[in-house]
């Protein structure tokens, strides 16, 4: 006997837990499900399974029945937000503007426009940092 049958014919001598049992189970119930198994087939197998002491009592009562298919992995869904680069662009566009914006209301001496142009240079900070935080 290879060391891969050995150590399945060992591993098949482990005790099984609820789990074990419960998962069983819920492949009978799929394999009823899909038309593999009768009502009454169903009940002896449940039946069978949750007396089951090993791993090798349980792979019996599911020999014939196809393991359930492995779930389709979809690719993940690409996310809304501004790729990276363009966020941090944009903002360093924006607050470049804005200080051009300061420096001109403050060479013109108007106290109301450089309160504008502050409110909006961290208005631009606050709104780039926002984009980078949600881009991708």
């Amino acid at each position: 006997m290879s060391e891969p049958e050995t150590q399945r014919a060992l591993h098949g001598r482990f005790r099984a837990s609820r789990a074990d049992r419960e998962r069983v189970i819920e492949a009978l119930k799929a394999g009823f499900v899909q038309g593999r198994l009768t009502k009454d087939e169903l009940e002896a197998r449940t039946a069978r399974a949750l007396v089951a002491r090993t791993y090798a009592d349980l792979a019996v009562v599911t020999a014939d029945i196809p393991a359930p298919a492995a779930p389709s992995r979809r690719p993940a869904a690409r996310p809304s937000g501004l790729p990276m680069s363009t966020a941090i662009s944009v903002g360093a566009l924006v607050i470049v503007v804005d200080h051009l914006v300061l420096l001109a209301a403050v060479l013109s001496g108007n106290s109301g426009a450089m309160t504008l142009a502050a409110v909006l240079l961290f208005t631009a900070l606050i709104a780039t940092l926002g984009a980078i935080i949600i881009s991708d």
